[in-house]
């Protein structure tokens, strides 16, 4: 007789949406769902490039974030909400909050409408939406938020928006600091930087920032899915130390490059001016450019550092990979795709 019960692995598989499936952490985040039989939905304009190892692996809504109709699809009886979409660059501050804090509120609403009511809904936010910390007191969740740029106040509105919601629908919030690993073209300019044998000195001698490897953000996300936390949570993400000066972090692309370095000052007066004409550069183009005025502002800030202690008590968050172990995965991963 043939066996008609349910294969009990497809009977307990969860669904997820996510949207910013398409950017850097949303890719890594996406390949290790479906490493753990996850059935996905995934919010994709029409522009956006679709990895083409998983692009046959997953449901694609098409739509944007201001698409009540796709979010609403994305989200029906899905038992996570992974929120990734968002902008970090922009020309005007009201073109980051039409993403960040009202594409924010468009999904969680979706979700409150379609989604099963045990679901959990995730934010992916950042550290700017918190402000820097402090040189010898890295910044932690109970402490008042400072955003100094128009991306860091967006992200915070839509931390708000989240927030609001605590009670209609369990919802946990992610600030990860400086975020790095394959395929990131952000971190990739300290690599670049080494390999052009130049160690730019801007502001204070010692600036601090804190990292963390994208295969650790996966990680805790991964954690908030799935741990019995209250709703309303919010934790910091960055690697075991914490805290790096900006010179280590130069000095550990320099040693994986196996390149050398001279120091170069950079005049914050320059800097400044440089900022200000791309800026008008972008206004008179339409064009929007990743440095700015409102990048001047992060970037000078001297101590950019957080602290995970909350995700390692509550969730028991270990980071896989240390800033060396991290480095050098990701500049290999550089070396082989030709980015450097």
């Amino acid at each position: 007789m043939q066996d008609t019960q349910p294969d009990s692995q497809s009977a307990t598989q969860k669904l997820a949406f996510v949207t910013g499936a398409t950017g850097f952490i949303g890719q890594h985040l996406v390949r290790r769902l479906l490493d753990e039989n996850w059935k996905l939905r995934c919010l994709a304009r029409s522009s956006s490039v679709r990895p083409t190892d998983f692009a046959e692996r997953v449901e694609w809504v098409p739509g944007d974030l201001d698409s009540p109709t796709a979010l609403e699809k994305g989200c029906r009886d899905a038992d996570v909400i992974f929120h990734l979409g968002g902008i970090v660059k922009a020309r005007r501050k009201a073109d980051f909050y039409a993403v960040n804090q009202l594409g924010t509120r468009n999904v969680i609403e979706a979700a409150i409408r379609s989604a099963k009511k045990s679901a959990r809904f995730i934010l992916v936010s950042s550290q700017a939406a918190a402000g820097p910390g402090e040189i010898f007191s890295p910044k932690k969740e109970e402490q008042a938020c400072y955003p100094v740029s128009l991306y860091g106040q967006s992200k915070l509105a839509a931390e708000i928006e989240v927030l609001r919601h605590r009670n209609d629908l369990h919802c946990s919030i992610l600030r990860p600091a400086i975020v790095y690993g394959p395929g990131d073209r952000e971190s990739l300019r300290f690599f670049k930087l080494a390999k052009s044998h130049i160690n730019p000195k801007v502001g204070p001698d010692t600036q601090i920032v804190s990292l963390i490897h994208v295969t650790d953000v996966v990680a805790l996300l991964m954690l908030l899915a799935q741990q019995n936390i209250p709703s309303g949570e919010i934790y910091f993400a960055s690697d075991d130390k914490d805290v790096h000066t900006l010179g280590e972090v130069m000095q550990t692309a320099k040693d994986c490059l196996q390149s050398w370095m001279i120091a170069l000052r950079i005049p914050l007066w320059l800097l400044k001016s440089a900022a200000f004409l791309a800026t008008l550069w972008g206004r008179i183009t339409r064009r929007t450019t990743l440095f700015n005025l409102d990048k001047f502002h992060e970037i000078t800030e001297p101590y950019w550092n957080c602290s995970a202690q909350k995700a390692r008590n509550t969730l028991g968050f270990v980071a896989r990979y240390d800033l060396s172990a991290g480095f050098t995965m990701t500049a290999d991963w550089y070396r082989l795709n030709d980015w450097l």
